[in-house]
């Protein structure tokens, strides 16, 4: 029963037996690539980073974390990085030859975690990594498969399946936090005065700012967004939307693909009027939500009925 009406909620058509089944195996199937895809992906941060991780060791590690300060205390810090560096290369060129092996995934996710933590040791909050950090813990919990996987059971087609759609879910988490955050702040300001999320003038003020607290020169898209307010808070307040109700997209296949775009223009606009670029970011977007193994094709007007809470709203029949 709960089922059943999760399924009338999601908007799920009923299907029969065996359109579940081979509804899951296609869905299987792409899941498998998005996951060998993004492996692919976490090959590029040593590769990436390894100048500046040098850099940053041969200047000193003025705020080590937790994993840098246990391995710190074994070796000196020349060592520790390139220790750091090649266990980091090793343990992703595992895993792109092994994706099922959940011995490759544990080494790359720590193999991830070392990096990062070298990376971060620099006494100021970095979270540019992070989501992907998170995403290679949760696949950890991926059943274990050989070859390209065709030969796992039915449970375990469908485990994967579950898997991928919590990486999804905690993906998008991490944009509803930021989202609803934005929305207190907007009801607050509203409630007891002064310039919130709601404004009309908010997204100038802050472009304005971070300028100030950078000591950066404008540039042309950022002068011409503080010059005229009004023109750019549609899409502040489309932006919040879309981050406010990401999580709840994650039960809307439909929407995987619209929700996956809108994002990966969120950052694509903060590199423009912020000068902030979170590159993991887009490229996790692109793999789990653009290219995701659950999207449906829906007519356009049942789409905007299942839009998170404006989809209350009647758009037709």
């Amino acid at each position: 029963m709960l089922l059943r009406r999760l399924r009338r909620w999601i908007g799920e058509r009923p299907l029969a037996g065996t359109q579940i089944f081979e509804r899951q195996r296609t869905d299987y199937g792409r899941a498998i690539t998005s996951i060998k895809t993004f492996y692919l992906l976490t090959v590029l941060i040593p590769a990436a980073y390894w100048q500046g991780l040098l850099e940053l060791v041969e200047s000193g590690i003025p705020e080590p974390l937790w994993p840098v300060r246990f391995v710190l205390t074994l070796a000196r810090p020349e060592i520790v990085t390139n220790v750091f560096l090649f266990a980091g290369v090793g343990a992703f060129l595992w895993i792109l030859c092994a994706p099922g092996s959940r011995w490759a995934r544990v080494s790359s996710f720590a193999g991830n975690l070392l990096v990062v933590s070298l990376l971060y040791s620099r006494g100021k909050i970095y979270h540019t990594l992070h989501a992907m950090l998170w995403m290679q813990f949760v696949f950890i919990f991926l059943p274990v498969w050989k070859g390209d996987g065709s030969t796992l059971r039915r449970r375990d087609r469908q485990s994967v399946l579950v898997t991928f759609a919590t990486a999804q879910g905690l993906l998008l988490l991490f944009y509803s936090m930021s989202g609803v955050a934005k929305v207190f702040d907007g009801v607050y300001h509203l409630i007891h005065g002064g310039l919130g999320s709601f404004s009309p003038l908010a997204m100038a003020y802050q472009i304005a700012y971070h300028l100030t607290s950078q000591y950066h020169t404008p540039t042309l898209p950022q002068t011409f967004a503080m010059n005229q307010p009004l023109l750019g808070y549609p899409v502040y307040l489309i932006t919040i939307y879309v981050q406010a109700t990401a999580l709840l997209v994650v039960a809307k296949p439909s929407l995987h693909r619209v929700w996956g775009t809108a994002l990966i223009l969120f950052h694509v606009g903060t590199k423009l009027f912020m000068g902030i670029f979170f590159l993991e970011n887009t490229l996790i977007l692109g793999v789990l939500l653009v290219n995701s193994p659950f999207l449906r094709d829906r007519p356009w007007r049942e789409r905007l009925r299942e839009l998170p809470v404006l989809g209350l709203l009647r758009f037709g029949r």
